[in-house]
């Protein structure tokens, strides 16, 4: 996943993966349900068109709206484009979540005009200022809620034994 990677180290998550680990013979199940849950949270995001922390995403400028065909922020097609191209990997030790999309750094984390160079002909990259609109992360939501699914995996597996 080239585009864009945000790296969360959770303590009380951490904990319940190590709980998890000594309990369980493989975490990847609790992992996968993670994943999924943190698909669906990237997912309301776009809906809501806010941050992990709840922000709004700065508005489209006029200027953008004129190139679009849809005026929503971040969004073009439905099920193309950044939206679509989000999407995560489980192991037995760690859930990533991300994309493949070169540009998709500069939406989480925005880029000032100029800050990639100037075409052949001068014009700054990007053209005008990018401002952040972050789409991954975890918000203290996500992060209750990806504890509730470790510590009901381990009750889970803890009840068959």
């Amino acid at each position: 996943m080239a585009g864009v990677q945000v790296h969360v180290d959770d303590t009380e998550v951490r904990a319940a993966l190590e709980r998890l680990h000594r309990f369980a013979e493989s975490p990847a199940a609790a992992m996968k349900d993670a994943g999924e849950y943190m698909q669906r949270a990237v997912d309301d995001r776009f809906n809501a068109q806010q941050s992990p922390d709840g922000q709004a995403w700065a508005p489209n400028t006029p200027v953008t709206l004129l190139r679009k065909k849809n005026p929503r922020i971040l969004h073009e097609r439905a099920g193309s484009g950044l939206r679509g191209s989000i999407h995560y990997r489980a192991s037995d030790t760690e859930m990533r979540q991300g994309t493949d999309r070169v540009y998709a750094a500069v939406h989480q984390f925005g880029a000032e005009q100029g800050a990639f160079g100037t075409t052949s002909r001068g014009a700054p990259i990007p053209w005008g200022d990018i401002p952040a609109r972050p789409y991954l992360g975890f918000s203290a939501d996500d992060s209750a809620e990806i504890l509730q699914i470790m510590e009901d995996h381990i009750q889970q597996r803890w009840s068959q034994r």
